[in-house]
């Protein structure tokens, strides 16, 4: 039996079939003993330790924009941080001059149900080096070399301790925050939005569906309420999304070639959205994006770009990223 088809087996045996299909990133031993760290990619970053509410350690990539180190946030190794504006310029290894981070806007990027925060550096890479925002990549619990076993509850709960780790940090806490979700992070981010109403800046979803049931009903038919009986699973962004504000900008980026997430659920959220208008919401397609590759599609990050530097008033970024 080959190494993939065993650890499906053995994640079937000991998690059930729902959940594996639930959180295959979280549960196969495969996919949780390779994670890549960005300074593969030239990234300057620490490994944040956190440990949540229930006691369970995650890990986490915290990537700064680089000033004068001046002050090191208390109990965390890496490198330290200005707290005066006046000392904000340092140039990093293409020369490029940087502003004070707390003056970057900040993106909490939660990945989809697959890999882990290796696997998502790309993302983190265009946004660092291509828009000079901070990046703070979450591994949820289970996945990577966090801790503990992925569920709905303990995902919201990583999720919300990140949250307050950027909020009480001396350079993240004072910047703007952006919340970008992929697939089933879409749905971890429009759960923290809905419960941080007023202290998130910006939301941006990717491919995410409106239920988890919802996705197991339409591909699942003959069996869907089986799978629903197993699978306690729900991760309802339908009824969700309305406890969001209608004042809080979001980005809604939608492969119409999606084979796992149908692209109706997509629409159906960007008009739950617009409820009282499309006024702060933005809506883009990709006529040939696919689950995986919508980020791949020649307009995708000129999207982000223009969202990100429309409401973090930075014209700046309009410059430093792709077209």
């Amino acid at each position: 039996m080959s190494t993939i088809l065993y650890d499906i087996v053995a994640s079937v045996m000991m998690n059930g079939p729902a959940r594996t299909l639930t959180y295959p990133g979280g549960v196969m031993c495969q996919r949780r003993t390779k994670v890549v760290t960005p300074d593969q990619y030239r990234l300057p970053y620490e490994l944040v330790e956190l440990v949540t509410c229930d006691n369970v350690q995650l890990t986490a990539y915290s990537i700064v924009q680089q000033a004068r180190k001046i002050e090191r946030f208390p109990g965390e190794r890496g490198p330290e941080y200005i707290v005066s504006p006046s000392q904000a310029t340092i140039c990093d290894d293409r020369s490029q001059s940087m502003q004070d981070p707390r003056q970057r806007p900040t993106v909490l990027f939660l990945h989809g149900n697959s890999g882990n925060i290796g696997d998502r550096l790309p993302f983190a890479y265009s946004f660092y080096k291509k828009m000079s925002c901070n990046v703070f990549l979450l591994e949820y619990r289970g996945y990577g070399s966090s801790q503990g076993r992925p569920s709905e509850a303990g995902i919201q709960i990583d999720a919300e301790t990140a949250f307050q780790y950027i909020k009480s940090h001396p350079v993240l806490g004072h910047t703007k925050l952006f919340v970008y979700g992929e697939s089933f992070g879409g749905a971890v981010a429009i759960d923290l939005a809905a419960r941080h109403p007023g202290e998130i800046d910006a939301l941006i979803c990717a491919n995410t569906f409106l239920s988890l049931r919802k996705v197991i009903s339409q591909y699942y038919t003959r069996v869907s309420g089986f799978m629903n009986m197993l699978n306690s699973e729900v991760w309802d962004c339908e009824s969700k999304l309305p406890l969001i504000p209608t004042s809080i900008p979001m980005l809604f980026l939608s492969g119409l070639k999606d084979e796992l997430v149908p692209p109706a659920h997509m629409r159906r959220l960007y008009e739950i959205a617009c409820r009282d208008g499309e006024e702060r919401k933005t809506w883009w397609t990709s006529a040939y994006g696919d689950h995986n590759s919508t980020f791949l599609e020649g307009t995708y990050w000129s999207a982000v770009q223009k969202f990100v530097s429309k409401w973090s008033g930075d014209d700046e970024i309009t410059r430093g990223c792709c077209s």
